[in-house]
């Protein structure tokens, strides 16, 4: 009834308290976020462990099996989903719905942590992740061009990525079907047998000479200079001169007893489109922001970034 009064009474003071309202509502809106779904605390915990090399049975009695006891002791878990590939163990671990996210993660990491002492020496640090609906790919964009794999994911990564980087509320981007440069030391049996070596000693060699540690400073009158060692190889060539041991008095390199091989990765995931080689990038957009603003910059990005690539190379968006 008051507002009804006041509303008779005094027209224009009810006008623009309604104005007030709608201006404040406009803008309110304009600045509301547009999402595939509601952000939420997912319970749930993934464990990515890597043991490069190894089988998915060495992998399974090694790796999974053992996190898998370490883990259910864990006060909460609704589900634990776990898998053995060729080098990596994965856990997926669901809690119930009453347990806070936080706390799961933190007795988590110290399960895992426990446990980890016991894995075999090549096994890499575990990577343990909280669910989160906002990693899920906005965007995703694949990069062809009649280049062998190495080149283009030379392209990808130091042109495609770093612009796209630069692109407003864009978070991390990965790749799929990328080959990096590698080098591969091939070892030859019968000259490691001759010479009385082992794989581990050679492996020893390599990791000792191939590093690059701080050598310290030099001052110089006001100036200070940084130094460091160059103990890093350059080119394949350096890697055939590492010295591996004595023989009689004779110097025996990395040389004589295998071959260096400058290649790419090993196929773990590979793309073509059209017959060509490709490359995917999923986009994934910073927490909190609008995922249409998002993609349609990054869209924009992409057209403009056409005109600076390479003739032969596509780029173009296959889920949006």
């Amino acid at each position: 009834m008051i507002i009804s009064r006041v509303s008779v009474q005094r027209p224009v003071f009810a006008i623009m308290i309604s104005a007030a309202i709608i201006v404040v509502g406009w803008f309110s809106y304009r600045q509301l976020g547009l999402d595939l779904m509601p952000k939420t605390d997912v319970p749930v915990v993934n464990v990515n462990v890597q043991l490069p090399g190894a089988s998915a049975e060495e992998v399974e009695t090694q790796l999974t099996k053992p996190l898998e006891e370490a883990v259910n002791t864990i006060n909460g878990i609704d589900e634990l989903r776990a898998s053995s590939d060729p080098g990596r163990a994965n856990l997926n671990i669901s809690f119930v719905l009453e347990r806070d996210i936080e706390s799961a993660t933190q007795d988590v990491r110290d399960k895992i942590g426990a446990a980890a002492r016991y894995f075999p020496k090549d096994t890499l640090p575990p990577v343990i992740t909280k669910a989160d609906p906002d990693a899920a790919p906005v965007l995703t964009l694949v990069v062809s061009g009649s280049r062998t794999p190495k080149e283009l994911t030379t392209i990808v990564d130091k042109q495609v990525k770093q612009i796209l980087e630069t692109v407003e509320d864009v978070g991390a981007i990965t790749f799929i079907g990328d080959r990096y440069r590698e080098i591969h030391l091939l070892l030859n049996a019968d000259r490691l047998n001759a010479y009385g070596l082992t794989v581990d000693q050679v492996r020893s060699a390599v990791q000792r000479q191939d590093v690059e540690v701080p050598g310290g400073s030099f001052i110089a009158g006001p100036a200070e200079i940084d130094l460091r060692t160059m103990g890093r190889m350059q080119n394949v060539e350096d890697f055939n001169r590492i010295i591996l041991t004595y023989r009689n008095g004779s110097v025996v390199t990395f040389g004589d007893v295998g071959r260096v091989v400058d290649d790419v990765q090993e196929i773990r995931s590979g793309g073509r489109l059209d017959g060509v080689p490709a490359v995917s990038l999923l986009i994934q957009k910073q927490s909190g922001t609008n995922t249409v603003d998002v993609v349609d910059r990054v869209l924009a990005r992409v057209e403009s970034m056409k005109r600076t690539l390479p003739s032969d190379i596509r780029i173009q968006p296959i889920r949006d």
